[in-house]
């Protein structure tokens, strides 16, 4: 037998068989779960419409869903047969394909062809044609069979998500139960929408963190609005960075690197543009900016971007909360229908989402508004710490510890004045190696030699530096420098860094400069025992 599957890529792409436009009948499935006799309908709408160039006796339809065996569409008489279908892993191998075609020569059809319907990253389905006559597919028929499979890959991606509805129990008098609400009576679509709506607000009071959140919005969007990914991203305060809401656990928001999206790595914005809802069929034919957001690497979840997207743009009070995106493996996943629905849920998803950032930004301000009232005996104890402690080493790792329960920085550096004017050496916290040892840094120029000569009280700047701490490299810094100063004598400078763009405060810049000023004056004993020379001894006490 002659395998036309593997050879009638290479033959249509060199131009021998020119394959005929396909196009498959519209198929709308709206609600929690598919129709039965609505897909067995759409088929026999199928096989009307391929009989022409495809003539068969028999054609079949199997769905894969993302769990569990395959799923006959049609016809409902090939049950009775009990026919092993193969599975696929994730796709079917041609070997599977022949022992299925097989099974169908020896049920008595002279001809028969399976193809497999490939969306995304797996194959979600199996189309099967057999005729009583022999030698019916040939290459030609290959060729347009392989284009039919490939049209029906986003229809049955949706189905095979959406999955077959429960069957209803009995009556208690073991009478059949009643007829099931058909998707086209009146009031159907309400009473789903109204149980996605019930499910959401479930999902509202039950989530405990934001990834519970989002996992239970996937969960009930699932049946209405098949999906393989979700995303929830929210904006930073200056808009320039956002933060994947979805995958955080407990605990304080952009506290998480790995979860925060720079502008280069994706801008919800930009995609969205004025619109309040997006809808992409494929990310591959789209130039540009990236349409999904990429995990990242080393992450759990899959790090290949999402072929078609549909997103809605969460508002609260006219403020951007946020942005809802959904991904499907494959392309022409989502439909124009599906926005209305995303637009419809989108409101109840905003509130929850500004809910957990409004209520982090209250534990943030009852955070601050503490440190605040203790900043006094919080100093006093520094104080304490470093007019107790010898070694000043010892004491400067001490200082740094007890600054950050009251700053909120990552790293800190003192840049001692030592040699020339413009010239400095950088100490860090614990640091015990004598000054002259370390390298004289020239700060002519810079921000520091502005703050050391004078002319600046303070700077604040944000830049984009490695920082040596498990907050990665690439991160937005802030660094806040203030003057160390002795007798109205500035002679050094205190630098703190701390990772993202706004993390420093102007109550800072002044809790800084009282830190900064109780540190100085044993900096300055430190700087002038390393500048002055060592006692000439007598002759008669100098050794050999």
């Amino acid at each position: 037998m002659v395998d036309h599957r593997d050879s009638f890529r290479s033959s249509s792409q060199g131009g021998e068989i020119e394959a005929l436009d396909v196009r498959v009948p519209l198929l709308r499935l709206k609600g929690s779960s598919w129709d039965a006799v609505a897909l067995e309908t759409w088929l026999e709408a199928l096989s009307g419409l391929l009989a022409p160039e495809l003539p068969h006796d028999l054609m079949a339809l199997w769905v894969y869903p993302p769990e569990g065996p395959a799923v006959l569409v049609g016809p409902s008489e090939l049950a009775q047969d009990h026919l092993e279908v193969p599975t696929p892993a994730p796709h079917l191998g041609q070997d599977e394909l022949y022992t299925m075609e097989q099974r169908i020569r020896t049920a008595g059809y002279a001809s028969a062809v399976c193809m497999a319907v490939p969306h995304g990253d797996r194959d979600v389905g199996l189309l099967l044609l057999a005729d009583l006559r022999p030698a019916r597919y040939g290459l030609p028929e290959a060729v347009l069979l392989r284009n039919v499979a490939d049209s029906l890959g986003p229809t049955l991606a949706r189905v095979a998500r959406q999955g077959r509805a429960p069957l209803a129990a009995p009556r208690e008098d073991g009478s059949p139960p009643p007829p099931e609400r058909r998707r086209s009576e009146p009031g159907r679509k309400l009473a789903e929408l109204h149980e996605l709506l019930a499910k959401l607000g479930l999902a509202e009071s039950a989530a405990r963190t934001p990834r519970e959140f989002a996992e239970f919005i996937s969960q009930a969007l699932q049946p209405m609005l098949p999906h393989d990914r979700i995303q929830i991203l929210v904006p930073d305060a200056s808009a320039q960075e956002h933060y994947r809401f979805e995958q955080h656990g407990p605990g304080t928001f952009w506290s998480d690197p790995a979860l925060v999206v720079t502008r280069e790595q994706f801008d919800p914005a930009a995609q969205f543009g004025d619109a309040d809802d997006i809808l992409i069929g494929d990310t591959q034919n789209q130039s540009g900016a990236p349409a999904w957001c990429p995990d990242a690497p080393g992450g759990a979840g899959d790090t290949s971007p999402a072929r078609s997207v549909i997103g809605v743009r969460l508002l609260s009070q006219t403020r951007v909360a946020g942005y809802l995106l959904l991904g499907g493996s494959g392309p022409e996943f989502f439909r124009e229908d599906d926005r209305e629905l995303l637009r419809q849920v989108a409101p109840l998803v905003a509130v929850r989402v500004d809910s957990f950032l409004l209520a982090w930004q209250v534990q943030v301000m009852r955070s601050h508004l503490s440190v605040l009232r203790n900043v006094p005996a919080h100093l006093g104890r520094i104080a304490e710490v470093l007019a107790t402690t010898a070694h000043i080493g010892a004491a400067t790792r001490l200082f740094a510890r007890e600054a950050s329960t009251v700053l909120p920085f990552d790293r800190m550096e003192f840049s001692l004045k030592l040699g020339d004017a413009d010239e400095v050496v950088v100490v860090a916290p614990g640091d015990a190696h004598p000054l002259p040892d370390l390298p004289l840094i020239s700060v002519a120029g810079t921000e520091v030699g502005r703050v050391l000569r004078g002319e600046l009280p303070h700077v604040y700047a944000s830049a984009r530096r490695h920082l040596e701490t498990e907050l990665g490299a690439g991160q937005p810094t802030a660094a806040l420098v203030v003057p160390l100063r002795v007798g109205g004598r500035i002679f050094g400078c205190l630098t703190l860094l701390a990772a993202g763009a706004d993390a420093f405060t102007r109550a800072d810049i002044a809790l800084a400069q009282q830190l900064a000023d109780l540190l100085a004056p044993h900096l300055e004993l430190l700087r002038r025992a390393s500048m002055s020379s060592p006692p000439v001894a007598p002759g008669w006490r100098r050794r050999p």
